[in-house]
């Protein structure tokens, strides 16, 4: 997946706070014992979602006398690979799979690598392997659900419920109620995100507004009528729908008891619901998982957003100037490359699915992290920390303001023309 700017004027958030790690030096070999303790001490520290502490940790090991155990190689790059640090992560996991092919921590890691690289059926294959052994084995059944919810494919459905009900079986587990919840309500259907229809390129235009900070579409909800939805690709998920919309097309709601939050909003709550048919400009996907949640841009309105999970099935061109999105086939990458005017063309920068939409850049002369691409917001975002860190004393006055909880970077040109392509690509890689 690949993003063209022009005039880039698309809002970032701060996603990692860790460069690259340095390669580990060679000293004596670390006793079993502390690399046990070390390792278990790195999966707590992931299970509980700390991060940027659990990545500090591995830095720690990899600096200290090598380490020549698969199982704390794997868990170090899953570290690493949480704060986005890709090359390092990678090099650990494969190093790891190398030596221990059955290790379940690093089938977890590569299979979120392929994931982030839009590889699908890698992915695939590495998660159900995950599922199977890995000590993250929430995370993993969840991963690998979720991507088969994804693909849609009734066969890869059944295949992941029952990896994960085979590995709660043999452990004496419960399987995770989300996904038990849902494997109730999608196995033995035809299939999800169904495509019954596209054309090789498809221009859907883009609603006209006075709020230039949202780039809106319309599109029709089971055959009942239009909706306007927000272009969001920070957004992981596929289609998310207000209330007000979902009572209108009286659809059925389950779940609940998560929540979603958007930059600078509060917490609302989320649930789920299916559409029988989304329809724009040609394009008809069928038996769609959506999202509800009455998030802020949402009060008091019939709306909704599409996320990545959307855009990644296309190669896409958004163009505010001229006022539309072009969607073409995945495998059609010469119909977008001929829709772009290189004189124009400020940069190319490689995207990658790190569930939303993500970018890798350095600001304020900072080391290079990444960030995520939305192009639902109207400003650019970072962290509390990255600011004290890297940002507070540099720039113009006024250059920096503050939003809540966070730092909003003013940008003067988010009203500007801007054009950005998105073209997702496999393993292969970007161009």
């Amino acid at each position: 997946m690949n993003l063209t700017l022009i005039r880039p004027t698309l809002a970032l958030l701060a996603l990692a706070a860790s460069a690259l790690a340095a390669a580990p030096q060679e000293r004596g070999p670390a006793p079993a014992p502390a690399r046990s303790r070390e390792s278990e001490k790195l999966v707590s520290l992931l299970q509980t979602r700390s991060y940027l502490e659990a990545a500090a940790a591995a830095d720690a090991l990899l600096a200290g006398p090598p380490v020549d155990d698969a199982g704390l190689h794997a868990i170090c790059g899953l570290a690493l690979l949480k704060v986005g640090r890709i090359e390092a992560a990678e090099s650990l996991l494969t190093r790891a799979l190398a030596r221990d092919p059955g290790s379940g921590d690093a089938h977890l890691g590569l299979g979120r690598l392929a994931g982030i690289r839009n590889d699908s059926p890698t992915a695939l294959g590495h998660l159900k392997t995950a599922v199977a052994s890995s000590r993250l084995f929430d995370e993993a059944a969840w991963q690998l659900w979720r991507l088969a919810k994804e693909r849609g494919d009734p066969a890869g459905l059944e295949n992941a419920w029952n990896a994960v009900r085979e590995r709660c079986e043999r452990d004496g587990r419960t399987i995770p109620a989300a996904i038990a919840d849902e494997a109730a309500r999608f196995r033995g259907t035809a299939g999800l995100f169904r495509l019954e229809s596209a054309p090789q390129r498809a221009v859907v235009p883009l609603v006209p507004r006075t709020d230039a900070t949202l780039r809106m579409v319309s599109m029709r909800l089971n055959g009942r009528g239009e909706y306007p939805i927000d272009i969001d690709s920070a957004a992981p998920g596929f289609l998310t729908l207000s209330p007000l919309a979902a009572e209108e097309l009286r659809l059925e709601t389950w779940g609940g008891g998560g929540s979603a939050i958007g930059v600078g909003t509060e917490r609302a709550e989320q649930r789920f619901s299916r559409l029988d048919r989304v329809e724009f400009a040609g394009v008809v996907f069928r038996d769609v998982p959506v999202l509800v949640s009455d998030i802020v841009p949402f009060r008091g309105q019939k709306k909704g957003l599409l996320g990545t999970a959307l855009l990644k099935r296309f190669n896409v061109t958004i163009d505010v100037r001229a006022g539309w999105m072009d969607l073409t086939a995945p495998d059609r990458a010469d119909l977008l490359e001929a829709r772009i005017d290189r004189s124009r063309v400020a940069l190319d920068v490689p995207l990658y699915v790190f569930d939303a939409t993500t970018v890798q850049a350095s600001i304020g002369g900072a080391p290079e992290r990444w960030w995520i691409l939305d192009t639902a917001a109207g400003g650019h975002l970072v962290d509390e920390a990255f600011f004290r860190q890297h940002l507070e004393n540099s720039g113009p006055p006024g250059f920096c303001q503050m939003a809540g909880e966070k730092r909003a970077i003013a940008d003067d040109q988010t009203e500007g023309n801007f054009m950005f392509h998105c073209k997702f690509l496999t393993h292969k890689g970007c161009r």
